[in-house]
């Protein structure tokens, strides 16, 4: 569970949405409270480090801590799907430049992982919540020809030739592959349309 402030000021501030700070405590609250004496399920609240947030990450852990919470998280923040700059500007002070820059490597999810959703359509990235960037449906192809088609290797070929101006990938801070994982480089990226093997 991700509740991104220990303050109503902060939370507010953070989260635009129909639900207020008190009202999201007291939900996870009386979860907790159903749960107390239970192993299961895991219990995860989790806060994104952010300059707003960064203040009351200590507050925040001993709160849900006292409550119950199996475990407290600190995340940190991401730039991804084409954010505007008043994301950007959530971030920590001294991480704010990274969001603004290219990827100088390649992002490896285009070679390793493939993302289902729930009607069929196949995305390249699961940070693609709303299937902006279809490229391929269960309902007319299989997932091999979708792996190996046109959509998928024109991508790939846009990404290792460093064009790709995609919505999705633009400014992303996530993707393996970004200077937060410099070891992947683009002596990895040896093919631009891999088999899919389906076992």
């Amino acid at each position: 569970m991700a509740l991104d402030g220990a303050t109503k000021e902060v939370y507010e501030q953070v989260r635009k949405g129909p639900f207020s700070f008190e009202e999201v405590r007291d939900n996870v609250e009386r979860f907790l409270t159903m749960k107390r004496g239970l192993s299961k399920p895991h219990t995860i609240l989790s806060i994104i480090i952010m300059e707003k947030t960064a203040p009351e990450l200590n507050r925040f852990r001993d709160f849900w801590q006292r409550r119950g919470a199996d475990q407290v998280l600190f995340k940190d923040y991401a730039n991804w799907g084409s954010q505007d700059q008043l994301f950007t500007d959530l971030a920590l002070p001294e991480q704010r430049a990274r969001y603004k820059s290219p990827r100088p490597h390649k992002c490896k999810f285009l070679w390793e992982s493939v993302i289902i959703s729930w009607d069929g359509r196949v995305v390249p990235c699961c940070f693609d919540y709303d299937t902006k960037v279809v490229l391929g449906d269960l309902k007319q192809s299989t997932l091999a020809e979708i792996w190996n088609g046109p959509a998928y290797v024109a991508l790939r070929r846009a990404e290792l030739e460093g064009r790709n101006n995609n919505p999705l990938c633009a400014n992303c801070s996530e993707a393996p592959g970004h200077a937060r994982d410099p070891h992947w480089g683009e002596d990895v990226l040896v093919s631009l349309s891999p088999r899919l093997r389906i076992t």
